[in-house]
Protein backbone atom coordinates (compact mmCIF):
# COMPACT_ATOMS: atom_id res chain seq x y z
CA UNK A 1 0.00 0.00 0.00
CA UNK A 2 1.35 3.41 -0.94
CA UNK A 3 2.01 6.09 1.65
CA UNK A 4 0.30 9.35 0.69
CA UNK A 5 1.07 11.30 3.87
CA UNK A 6 3.30 13.60 1.84
CA UNK A 7 0.12 14.97 0.19
CA UNK A 8 -1.57 16.09 3.44
CA UNK A 9 0.01 19.53 3.62
CA UNK A 10 -0.40 20.39 -0.08
CA UNK A 11 -3.11 22.77 -1.32
CA UNK A 12 -5.98 21.02 -3.17
CA UNK A 13 -4.87 22.15 -6.66
CA UNK A 14 -1.33 20.91 -6.10
CA UNK A 15 -2.62 17.71 -4.50
CA UNK A 16 -4.76 17.01 -7.59
CA UNK A 17 -1.80 17.69 -9.91
CA UNK A 18 0.55 15.45 -7.91
CA UNK A 19 -1.99 12.63 -7.75
CA UNK A 20 -2.50 12.78 -11.54
CA UNK A 21 1.27 12.61 -12.04
CA UNK A 22 1.51 9.69 -9.64
CA UNK A 23 -1.33 7.83 -11.37
CA UNK A 24 0.30 8.34 -14.78
CA UNK A 25 3.62 7.10 -13.42
CA UNK A 26 1.92 4.00 -12.01
CA UNK A 27 0.25 3.36 -15.37
CA UNK A 28 3.61 3.59 -17.15
CA UNK A 29 5.10 1.15 -14.64
CA UNK A 30 2.19 -1.25 -15.12
CA UNK A 31 2.60 -1.09 -18.91
CA UNK A 32 6.32 -1.75 -18.56
CA UNK A 33 5.70 -4.71 -16.26
CA UNK A 34 3.09 -6.10 -18.69
CA UNK A 35 5.68 -5.95 -21.47
CA UNK A 36 8.19 -7.75 -19.24
CA UNK A 37 5.58 -10.42 -18.46
CA UNK A 38 4.86 -10.91 -22.18
CA UNK A 39 8.57 -11.25 -22.93
CA UNK A 40 9.04 -13.69 -20.04
CA UNK A 41 6.07 -15.75 -21.22
CA UNK A 42 7.58 -15.93 -24.71
CA UNK A 43 10.91 -17.05 -23.27
CA UNK A 44 9.12 -19.61 -21.10
CA UNK A 45 7.31 -21.04 -24.11
CA UNK A 46 10.61 -21.26 -25.99
CA UNK A 47 12.28 -22.99 -23.03
CA UNK A 48 9.39 -25.45 -22.73
CA UNK A 49 9.70 -26.24 -26.44
CA UNK A 50 13.44 -26.79 -26.01
CA UNK A 51 12.77 -29.17 -23.12
CA UNK A 52 10.20 -31.05 -25.20
CA UNK A 53 12.68 -31.37 -28.08
CA UNK A 54 15.47 -32.53 -25.77
CA UNK A 55 13.24 -35.11 -24.15
CA UNK A 56 12.26 -36.51 -27.54
CA UNK A 57 15.87 -36.98 -28.66
CA UNK A 58 17.28 -40.44 -28.19
CA UNK A 59 20.85 -40.12 -26.99
CA UNK A 60 23.20 -42.61 -28.68
CA UNK A 61 26.13 -44.10 -26.82
CA UNK A 62 29.40 -42.32 -27.52
CA UNK A 63 32.07 -44.40 -29.22
CA UNK A 64 35.71 -44.04 -28.27
CA UNK A 65 37.85 -42.23 -30.81
CA UNK A 66 40.07 -44.50 -32.79
CA UNK A 67 43.58 -43.16 -33.09
CA UNK A 68 43.82 -44.88 -36.49
CA UNK A 69 41.01 -42.72 -37.81
CA UNK A 70 42.72 -39.40 -37.20
CA UNK A 71 45.06 -38.68 -40.06
CA UNK A 72 48.43 -37.62 -38.80
CA UNK A 73 50.60 -36.04 -41.42
CA UNK A 74 54.10 -34.84 -41.01
CA UNK A 75 55.13 -31.97 -43.17
CA UNK A 76 58.32 -32.32 -45.19
CA UNK A 77 61.15 -30.18 -43.89
CA UNK A 78 61.21 -28.21 -47.16
CA UNK A 79 57.86 -26.54 -46.54
CA UNK A 80 57.55 -22.94 -45.48
CA UNK A 81 56.54 -22.28 -41.85
CA UNK A 82 53.10 -20.96 -42.92
CA UNK A 83 52.41 -24.10 -44.95
CA UNK A 84 53.40 -26.22 -41.95
CA UNK A 85 51.07 -24.24 -39.72
CA UNK A 86 48.25 -24.69 -42.23
CA UNK A 87 48.83 -28.44 -42.38
CA UNK A 88 48.77 -28.64 -38.60
CA UNK A 89 45.58 -26.59 -38.45
CA UNK A 90 43.86 -28.89 -40.96
CA UNK A 91 44.84 -31.98 -38.97
CA UNK A 92 43.73 -30.36 -35.71
CA UNK A 93 40.38 -29.35 -37.24
CA UNK A 94 39.76 -32.89 -38.45
CA UNK A 95 40.59 -34.17 -34.98
CA UNK A 96 38.20 -31.70 -33.32
CA UNK A 97 35.40 -32.58 -35.77
CA UNK A 98 35.90 -36.25 -34.94
CA UNK A 99 35.79 -35.55 -31.22
CA UNK A 100 32.64 -33.47 -31.58
CA UNK A 101 31.00 -36.09 -33.76
CA UNK A 102 31.36 -38.51 -30.85
CA UNK A 103 29.40 -36.17 -28.56
CA UNK A 104 25.76 -37.03 -27.85
CA UNK A 105 23.34 -35.11 -30.07
CA UNK A 106 21.82 -33.45 -27.02
CA UNK A 107 25.19 -31.91 -26.14
CA UNK A 108 25.71 -30.73 -29.74
CA UNK A 109 22.23 -29.18 -29.72
CA UNK A 110 22.89 -27.44 -26.39
CA UNK A 111 26.20 -26.01 -27.65
CA UNK A 112 24.59 -24.67 -30.81
CA UNK A 113 21.72 -23.20 -28.78
CA UNK A 114 24.18 -21.37 -26.49
CA UNK A 115 25.97 -19.88 -29.50
CA UNK A 116 22.61 -18.91 -31.03
CA UNK A 117 21.53 -17.13 -27.83
CA UNK A 118 24.90 -15.34 -27.52
CA UNK A 119 24.54 -14.17 -31.12
CA UNK A 120 21.11 -12.69 -30.34
CA UNK A 121 22.61 -10.79 -27.40
CA UNK A 122 25.47 -9.53 -29.57
CA UNK A 123 22.96 -8.17 -32.10
CA UNK A 124 21.24 -6.23 -29.30
CA UNK A 125 24.60 -4.90 -28.09
CA UNK A 126 25.41 -3.74 -31.63
CA UNK A 127 22.06 -1.91 -31.87
CA UNK A 128 22.75 -0.20 -28.54
CA UNK A 129 26.26 0.79 -29.68
CA UNK A 130 24.79 2.25 -32.85
CA UNK A 131 22.23 4.20 -30.81
CA UNK A 132 24.97 5.39 -28.45
CA UNK A 133 26.97 6.65 -31.42
CA UNK A 134 23.96 8.55 -32.77
CA UNK A 135 23.28 10.08 -29.36
CA UNK A 136 26.91 11.21 -29.13
CA UNK A 137 26.53 12.81 -32.55
CA UNK A 138 23.38 14.60 -31.29
CA UNK A 139 25.42 16.07 -28.42
CA UNK A 140 28.10 17.16 -30.90
CA UNK A 141 25.39 18.85 -33.01
CA UNK A 142 24.04 20.68 -29.95
CA UNK A 143 27.57 21.88 -29.15
CA UNK A 144 27.95 23.16 -32.73
CA UNK A 145 24.62 24.98 -32.37
CA UNK A 146 25.89 26.54 -29.11
CA UNK A 147 29.06 27.73 -30.90
CA UNK A 148 26.93 29.24 -33.70
CA UNK A 149 24.66 30.92 -31.16
CA UNK A 150 21.64 28.94 -32.34
CA UNK A 151 21.12 27.16 -29.04
CA UNK A 152 21.37 28.45 -25.49
CA UNK A 153 21.15 25.59 -23.02
CA UNK A 154 19.92 26.07 -19.50
CA UNK A 155 22.27 25.39 -16.63
CA UNK A 156 20.58 22.01 -16.15
CA UNK A 157 20.93 21.19 -19.87
CA UNK A 158 24.66 22.05 -19.75
CA UNK A 159 25.06 19.78 -16.73
CA UNK A 160 23.20 16.94 -18.49
CA UNK A 161 25.30 17.43 -21.62
CA UNK A 162 28.52 17.19 -19.62
CA UNK A 163 27.31 14.14 -17.67
CA UNK A 164 26.19 12.47 -20.90
CA UNK A 165 29.58 12.99 -22.50
CA UNK A 166 31.34 11.49 -19.46
CA UNK A 167 29.07 8.44 -19.55
CA UNK A 168 29.67 7.93 -23.27
CA UNK A 169 33.44 8.20 -22.83
CA UNK A 170 33.24 5.73 -19.97
CA UNK A 171 31.28 3.25 -22.11
CA UNK A 172 33.72 3.55 -24.99
CA UNK A 173 36.61 2.74 -22.64
CA UNK A 174 34.93 -0.55 -21.72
Amino acid sequence: MADFKWLENLPPERKEEELKKHINQLRREIKSKEEEINEAEGLLARAQEDVRVLESIEVPKAKPISSDFVEMRTAPKTKEPLEEMLDEAVVEERHRVEEMAQMPMQQIYQSIKEIYNEQAVQKEVYKKQEELYLLQRAIDKKKEDIDKGEYSPTEKAEHLMSASERMVKSMYKN
